[in-house]
Order: C-alpha cells, then sequence, then structure tokens
C-alpha cells in the first residue's frame, strides 16, 4: 500500500544514527552535534556479548554487489554540476555518527517472532529475528528504544548466510526478554545476486532508499586497518534531495518529505574528486573514507543531518579495537559539495513512487570455500551474467584444471613471465602507493603497505591467520585467450618456514574458475622469485586474471613486490 514513514512516525527525534528516519526524514535537527556524540562512542555495549563481530560491511553482500564496485573512472553525469550545487550537509559539514551496533550470531542462536506495522506490507519481510544475549539497538544499551530514534536492529547471520535489518525496534524488557515489535524487518541474502530491482521497485527497508544499511557503514575494523573496500552511505537534509518520490538503481525507494527540484535523488552515486586534497583529512580511518570515496563513491541513503554513519565500537573491546585516535565525528569536515561529482545514471529513467512491488528472490552464489575466493562482480559496462551458482569451485590447495589444459603441479617447472608478455594488468605492481584490489579472504585484516620493502619504496604486507586463508589480486581482462602468466617477489617475514601455495588462474566467460599452481617454500627473510603460468582451454576466455596466495601450514606473514599478471603481447 502507499504509506509514507514520515507521517507514521512525524516528530521522532533521530539520535544522529541514521538521521531522522530511514525513510521518515525531517527537517528537525538534532540537539546534538557528531562533534558532542564522540564521548558517546561504544556506549551501546557495557557487558560482554554471546557473539564476536568478524564480518563488517566488505564482505557481507555477493561480490557482484555494486557497493564493492571500482566507479573511479565512470562518466559524470551530466546535469551533475546542477545537483551539486543543490547539495548541502547536515550540520552544515559532513559529520560521522557512531551510535548504531552490529551484531553478528553463531549458528542455533534462537530466534524470536517480532511483531511488524502492517502499513509496511508487502515492504517488510516477517522472518523470526535471531537475537544474541547482551546486545543491543542502535544508540541504546539494551534492547528497548528509550531514546525515540530510529533504534535499528542490525544482525549478521554467517550460518544461514541473511542480514537481518530492522527498523524502529522496541522491547519491553532492556534483555530482550519481552514483546518484540518493530516497524519493519528487511532480510537480505548474503549470497544473493540481486538485479538493480532489489528486493523490489517501490519497496522501501531498514533505510530509506531501499538499501542495505549495513553495507554502506564505515566499520570499526576495516577503519582501523586504515582501507575501506566499499561504497559508503550518506544522507541529507531533505531540502536537498529530489522531490516528487523521486529514486534512481540500485534505490527501490523514495519519499515524499524531500523537497528540492534539482536536488540529488534517492540512489544517486557521488564520487570523491581525484583532486580533493587529502592532506586536509589526517586521521587514519578518514583517510581511508577518503580513499573509498574516491574508488566506489557513496550512495544517497536517507534523509537527516549526520553525513556518515560508523558501527558502534563497544564490541571491539575484546580485539583492542575502538574509533579513539581512529576517526572522530568532525575528520571530514573539510569535505564540502563542491569536491565531489554524480556518477553517471540515466536521468530519463528516473523513477518515482513508494507502491512496494516484490521482485522474486534473487538466485545465491554460494561462497567458494576456503581456497577460492569469491568471484567478481562484472566490470563498468559488462554484458557478462553474474557467477552460475553451479560453478566448480577448487578447494584450498587442488586447484581446478580445465579439461583441455593441463595445470602446473607443485613440482612442475615454472615459466619466465619477462619474455614475449604484455601488459602487466596490475597498476601499482611495486606496491609503491596502494594495495588496492588486494584481499583477504574469507576474512582476515586487509593487506597493507609497508616500508620495509623488498624492492622500490614499499611492498604489500598480508598476514593470513590460518590455512584457511587466501591473499587474492585480481583484475578484468575483457575476454583474453591463450595463457595467463604471473611472476612476483614474495619473502616470508615470519620467524619461521613456510609453505605458500602461488596461484594464477582466471574467472571464464562464465565466471567458472580455474588455477595454476605452484608450491614455494620459504625460510624466514628470504626473498624468493616465482612464476608460472596458466594454460586456458579451447574456446575459453578469461573475464578476469587473479594471482592469489595460501599457506600450507597455517599462519603465516609474507611481503609481495614487483607483481605481474598478464597474457603475450599482441
Amino acid at each position: 500500500m502507499r504509506r509514507n514513514r514520515y507521517t507514521l512516525f512525524a516528530g521522532a527525534l533521530g539520535m544522529g544514527g541514521l538521521g531522522l528516519a530511514v525513510g521518515c526524514s525531517s527537517n528537525a535537527t538534532s540537539a546534538t552535534s557528531a562533534s558532542d556524540r564522540i564521548g558517546q562512542v561504544g556506549s551501546a555495549a557495557t557487558t560482554a556479548p554471546a557473539f564476536t563481530p568478524t564480518l563488517g560491511p566488505a564482505d557481507v553482500l555477493s561480490p557482484t554487489s555494486t557497493w564493492y564496485k571500482n566507479v573511479s573512472s565512470d562518466a559524470v553525469a551530466s546535469n551533475s554540476a546542477s545537483m551539486i550545487a543543490a547539495m548541502s550537509f547536515g550540520f552544515g559539514s559532513p559529520q560521522v555518527d557512531f551510535s548504531i551496533t552490529v551484531m553478528q550470531v553463531s549458528a542455533g542462536t534462537p530466534t524470536t517472532t517480532v511483531q511488524f506495522n502492517p502499513s509496511y506490507t508487502p515492504d517488510s519481510d516477517s522472518t523470526p529475528v535471531p537475537v544474541p544475549v547482551g546486545g543491543a539497538l542502535e544508540g541504546e544499551t539494551g534492547y528497548t528504544c528509550t531514546q525515540g530514534g530510529d533504534c535499528h536492529l542490525l544482525i549478521i547471520d554467517p550460518a544461514a548466510r541473511q542480514l537481518f535489518e530492522l527498523y524502529s525496534v522496541n522491547n519491553t524488557s532492556a534483555n530482550g526478554t519481552g514483546t518484540w515489535t518493530a516497524a519493519d524487518e528487511t532480510v537480505w541474502l548474503m549470497d544473493g545476486v540481486y538485479t538493480p530491482a532489489g528486493r523490489g521497485y517501490g519497496c522501501t527497508s531498514a533505510d530509506a532508499a531501499g538499501f542495505s544499511v549495513i553495507a554502506g557503514l564505515i566499520g570499526v575494523r576495516e577503519a582501523n586497518a586504515g582501507q575501506i573496500n566499499h561504497a559508503l552511505r550518506f544522507i541529507l537534509p531533505n531540502s536537498s534531495i529530489r522531490k516528487g518520490l523521486a529514486y534512481t538503481t540500485p534505490a527501490t525507494h523514495g519519499t515524499s518529505a524531500t523537497s528540492s527540484t534539482a536536488g540529488v535523488p534517492y540512489g544517486a552515486r557521488l564520487r570523491l574528486k581525484a583532486s580533493f586534497d587529502a592532506s586536509q583529512v589526517t586521521s587514519i580511518g578518514g583517510k581511508a573514507v577518503v580513499a573509498a570515496l574516491q574508488k566506489y563513491g557513496m550512495f544517497l541513503a536517507d534523509g537527516g543531518n549526520d553525513a556518515f554513519t560508523a558501527e558502534a565500537d563497544g564490541f571491539y573491546a575484546a580485539e583492542g579495537l575502538s574509533w579513539n585516535g581512529v576517526l572522530s565525528g568532525t575528520d571530514l569536515e573539510s569535505i564540502t559539495p563542491s569536491d565531489f561529482d554524480v556518477v553517471d545514471y540515466e536521468e530519463s529513467a528516473l523513477m518515482s513512487g513508494d507502491d512496494c512491488v516484490r521482485a522474486p528472490e534473487p538466485p545465491t552464489v554460494p561462497r567458494i570455500d576456503a581456497g577460492a575466493p569469491p568471484a567478481p562482480a562484472p566490470d563498468a559496462g559488462s554484458t557478462e551474467p553474474p557467477p552460475d551458482a553451479g560453478a566448480p569451485a577448487h578447494d584450498a590447495g587442488t586447484p581446478a584444471h580445465d579439461a583441455g589444459a593441463p595445470a602446473h603441479d607443485a613440482g612442475s617447472p615454472v615459466v619466465d613471465a619477462g619474455s614475449g608478455l604484455g601488459p602487466n594488468l596490475f597498476p601499482d605492481p611495486g606496491f609503491e602507493t596502494s594495495v588496492d584490489g588486494a584481499l583477504i579472504w574469507p576474512a582476515g585484516t586487509p593487506p597493507t603497505l609497508t616500508t620495509d620493502a623488498i624492492a622500490g619504496k614499499s611492498s604489500l604486507e598480508a598476514v593470513l591467520p590460518s590455512s584457511d586463508a587466501v591473499l587474492w589480486l585480481e583484475e578484468y581482462v575483457n575476454g583474453k585467450t591463450g595463457a595467463v602468466h604471473a611472476s612476483t617477489e614474495i619473502r616470508n617475514d615470519g620467524s619461521s618456514s613456510v609453505t605458500i601455495q602461488v596461484c594464477v588462474g582466471i574467472y571464464d566467460q562464465n565466471w567458472n574458475t580455474e588455477a595454476s599452481c605452484t608450491s614455494v617454500v620459504l625460510a624466514p627473510g628470504v626473498v624468493t622469485s616465482v612464476a608460472l603460468e596458466h594454460v586456458l582451454g579451447a574456446g575459453t576466455t578469461a573475464n578476469a586474471a587473479n594471482l592469489y596466495f595460501e599457506s600450507e601450514n597455517g599462519a603465516a606473514t609474507f611481503a609481495l613486490d614487483d607483481a605481474y599478471v598478464g597474457f603475450a603481447a599482441e
């Protein structure tokens, strides 16, 4: 049915977090600014929770999700300048709110039934929610909504591969033993390959624009590590948001509280200009946000005042992680609207409305286990389909061999990658300025730059927490054939010898994987050169090429330099 959250919940003053209503946007202003709330960071947790927050925004959705798409080179919208001119941040400059708690549950966590507001039908799901003991709502110390804010309940269930995101939640008992109520519930499939319609055109979620809230947060762990590998969600006052229930995909919903004739529509993706003077932002978390905004951009998700939303740090005390000295509410205030461009979208296809028509449940692509990181998102403009759900995966230590292309086993001779080869696909093979495109899969501290270089000014430093973890580097190649070649310098930075399996492989035209590997024994401190190739089968073309590393005997710390992945010169 057609409804407007603003009329349902008008006057509910937000606690900063997600502004004043996910969808119930208002022009009212919060009584406290982000800078006033810095002392409240992490206050949501007062006791040790019965869960561990190991996942974060960088790995909660399918790798095909647009949240992980590099848009640093995408075209600018023709009307970008007029939209930017009509834009202003709440509080006069972009502030960061830290009140929203994300909780991760373990398999077998008991589920509870929640009473939902019927006016959110059919937007809302009605799935029983796994609620952990000792958790908290957004801006609260328990499960009772006492402050009159948005009171989101955000839960990651990695066993069920689902995100539970609820808005305007309350329990009659702070410990969660009373009656549960909420305005609505959104269940996201972590492995779901969503179309631009998301959960359905006209459908809202726990975010006004119909997005996942968790996917766009500034995560505690990633910011402390200094690298954010996804787009961010952002908030504007309603006076800066396009009126008329307007939205553009990947948003699926607009609101009637907005009032700008030329402003940014919900779902628009803004990108921080490469010319922005990043030296104005000095904190490690702030610098990570700046880099993410330049590479992945930010989606307009809601109406309110605090531009950015960071995950509360209260449940990270056991890891020694917090926002103190990493990011404050005012660290990004040097950024102005004129520092952004609106990434191109089809203005003529701008949508309008809040009458929800639910889309079919998306197909899922199960995560490839231990040795094989997720399939990549298709490159900008790619017409290739997402990965096939039945695509074979190779386990840790077992390379996938194409029937027509025998791969090199651990003892096979390697190939000199220096003769007759085309350009290096890696933009910064010496890791002099960045480690973009590198990740630890399935979870771990992101790779970093180290000044203790193998060669040049710096190197990539990776810590694999176990034999189940993989260091993964990847680039798109647009239909290459023949053989993919790889080489690198690798140094064991641990205290004992370690065997590293090095693999080069591809995702083919159907997003199936194949790879060839070799094992290298590394003594502590020793630099070893590795080179190998993988021959593609007849009729196989590569959509992406990858170089990845696994430890065969537990945790490992190592550095890389002078990495090459490429094909024969044309």
